[in-house]
């Protein structure tokens, strides 16, 4: 696993270190598994109040919309694996 905060995610490393994330930090994790890599990154906030001006819009226009996508993705997996199954 790698994760990073911070501007521009500098001094990234394996595995969490010492280093202090604070509120308002870029945050990133990313994992590999055999044949796949996962990353996500966001800001480390309570809530969109506390995201910087230049970002307020964050959440309507990638976090929500994102989330949304991968939601009808697992819905429409879910239903396939449900027909296969009754299928079989």
């Amino acid at each position: 696993m790698i994760a990073a905060t911070g501007d521009r995610f500098a001094n990234a490393g394996l595995y969490p270190g010492d280093k202090v994330i604070q509120r308002g930090d870029k945050f990133s994790l990313t994992t590999s598994f055999k044949g796949g890599l996962s990353s996500r990154a966001a800001y480390v906030v309570a809530d969109e109040r506390e995201l910087a001006p230049e970002v307020a819009d964050y959440l309507e226009v990638v976090a929500k919309p994102y989330l949304r996508r991968w939601l009808t993705g697992w819905k429409i997996c879910a239903s396939a694996c449900a027909v296969a199954i009754c299928m079989r």
